[in-house]
């Protein structure tokens, strides 16, 4: 599987209050993930199970596999406008003095010698393909893992975010009934 990243480098004007606008992303260039086909037995798992491998970490991954920078092309070759910078690197023409609507490129490989033994995927089957089902969530995970312990991680989750919803209110509430005292 391969990755390429890709994205708006952080405001540097924005310390100082200044409007700098990044220029529009060349059309094309987008991030895209590359892949082969992956099958749990018949059943050839969806996208949306794969780009997991590409997460800089997943919640439900004990460990995420190793990814790696690609080798992309010879010294001194050109693409998309954008000259080699290093062996893994395109940039725009002169690019190690960075400036606004400069690009930087980088392709990365995830290893599979660096996949979990089993991996448990929850989901629904349609026309041979696991994928997200009609308002359901998606599970992924990198162990085996039982209906019973998945729905007691899922039902702790529900109740951490519940318990920070009353919070929010209750604090929401604290702050309403101290500005109307105060006006």
């Amino acid at each position: 599987m391969q990755k390429v990243r890709w994205g708006h480098e952080k405001n540097p004007g924005a310390e100082k209050n200044e409007i700098l606008k990044n220029p529009q992303f060349p059309k094309g260039l987008e991030s895209e993930l590359f892949f082969g086909k992956v099958r749990i037995g018949d059943v050839l798992l969806g996208r949306e199970y794969l780009e997991k491998f590409s997460y800089p970490s997943y919640i439900n991954f004990s460990e995420q596999p190793e990814i790696y920078p690609v080798n992309v092309e010879e010294s001194g070759s050109k693409r998309f406008g954008l000259e080699l910078l290093d062996p893994y690197t395109y940039a725009t023409p002169g690019g190690r003095e960075w400036s606004i609507g400069d690009l930087k490129l980088s392709w990365y490989a995830v290893d599979d010698s660096g996949f979990a033994g089993s991996y448990t995927a929850v989901g629904t089957v349609r026309d041979g393909v696991l994928s997200e089902g009609d308002g359901s969530s998606l599970y992924f995970y990198d162990r085996e893992i039982s209906k019973e312990e998945m729905s007691r991680e899922n039902e702790e989750g529900d109740q951490q975010v519940g318990i920070g919803m009353i919070l929010v209110g209750l604090l929401l509430s604290a702050f309403f009934i101290y500005r109307i005292k105060t006006s």
